[in-house]
């Protein structure tokens, strides 16, 4: 890539974008980022400082310290990180990860199946190979889990049952499971053969890089004859390692999104807050306002109510000079019954509760005056 950047033009980069982004679109590691930000002593974001971006914070940026002079990062910078197209395969199985020697007792462990292979994991995202490559298998495992555990991630089985584990690395919440398949091709013969020996292995590896944990789909790489396994492997890297990116950006948005939902669904809060204290207000008001009327309109149906007992008490008396049992217990259910209706009974009005009153002191969430509603009659 060719690019060049003046000592400023860096550092405003490096505070605007998060190192691995960088990086990837540079074309370098941020372990090269980083060595280059050292070199012209460029200060970098400190742990924590995009976490706090993501939630809306302003952390301060830490000044850059004039050293004098024009200082850039150039093509031959550039260049010194791009060379490596290439891993370097170990000369033995002596120095081979811990990890991938488990995998490779795990191999020799089971029985080849009727094709020849050594076969650990399911779903054509395990590790199955003939007894001639496992070797091979290994050495380029153990290639592609150095360099990658170089840049922060980690290397290990899916489950510590080795028997059914797949190879699988781990960034954060992100998964990539690498499955290695020994091809097979056709065995040329005069006479049928039976099914089982219809194939024969290749010798040439199939590497397949599946997301998260599926099982399906994902990225082939295959060994061809005219490309080396240490420059195929650098792709592999290269592209678990742009997965990992790409998570990292996705996973970028998602909280710079959720953050901003965050920022809106707390301004809606407060809006619908603010909106049912006014309402609440208004509520007390309009009830206090109801209650005036409807206890005058309980007050004359009380008064009528009971001036009609009267006189229907004084009727009776009239008429036999005694009230019969059956009329004074009418009048004293009647009495009894229309009672309830006068608002004295209810304890209206009370001057602090049922009168008007001033919104303004009363404080955001309450607590609020009390605005009780009288009984209707129809």
């Amino acid at each position: 890539m060719a690019i060049e950047l003046t000592r400023e033009q860096l550092y405003e980069r490096v505070w605007s974008t998060p190192v691995t982004q960088l990086a990837q679109e540079f074309g370098l590691s941020d372990v090269g980022v980083a060595k280059a930000c050292r070199k012209m002593k460029i200060p970098v974001p400190s742990r924590g400082y995009w976490a706090k971006i993501q939630a809306g914070q302003h952390p301060p940026k830490t000044p850059l310290p004039n050293i004098g002079g024009i200082q850039t990062i150039g093509p031959e910078e550039i260049a010194e990180q791009q060379k490596h197209t290439q891993l370097e395969l170990p000369s033995g199985n002596s120095a081979l990860h811990p990890m991938v020697r488990r995998f490779g007792t795990a191999l020799r462990a089971v029985e080849p199946n009727h094709w020849k292979f050594h076969e650990i994991g399911r779903y054509n995202n395990g590790i199955s190979v003939s007894e001639p490559r496992i070797n091979r298998t290994l050495r380029a495992l153990h290639a592609i889990v150095v360099r990658l555990e170089s840049r922060g991630v980690e290397f290990r089985p899916s489950t510590w049952a080795m028997k059914s584990a797949r190879a699988t690395f781990r960034k954060g919440h992100d998964i990539v499971t690498l499955g290695i398949q020994e091809l097979r091709e056709p065995v040329k013969s005069a006479v049928p053969l039976p099914y089982s020996e219809q194939e024969r292995p290749s010798g040439r590896l199939e590497f397949k890089v599946l997301k998260s944990s599926g099982y399906y789909g994902g990225e082939t790489f295959v060994e061809k004859p005219n490309t080396k396994l240490e420059e195929l492997l650098h792709e592999i890297v290269e592209r678990i390692w742009q997965y990992f990116c790409e998570c990292e950006v996705q996973a970028r948005k998602a909280a710079e999104e959720h953050a901003r939902w965050l920022v809106e669904e707390k301004a809606r809060v407060e809006a619908k807050q603010k909106q049912d204290h006014v309402n609440e207000l208004a509520r007390i008001k309009a009830t206090r306002s109801k209650n005036i009327r409807q206890a005058g309109h309980l007050w004359r149906i009380y008064r009528d109510a009971m001036e009609f007992i009267d006189v229907c008490e004084k009727k009776w008396a009239t008429q036999t000079g005694v009230l019969s049992p059956e009329q004074a217990a009418w009048l004293a259910w009647a009495r009894a019954e229309v009672k309830n209706l006068s608002p004295f009974e209810a304890g209206y009005p009370s001057p602090l509760d049922d009168g008007a009153f001033d919104p303004e002191p009363v404080p955001f969430g309450g607590p609020y005056p009390r605005a009780r509603v009288l009984p209707t009659v129809e």
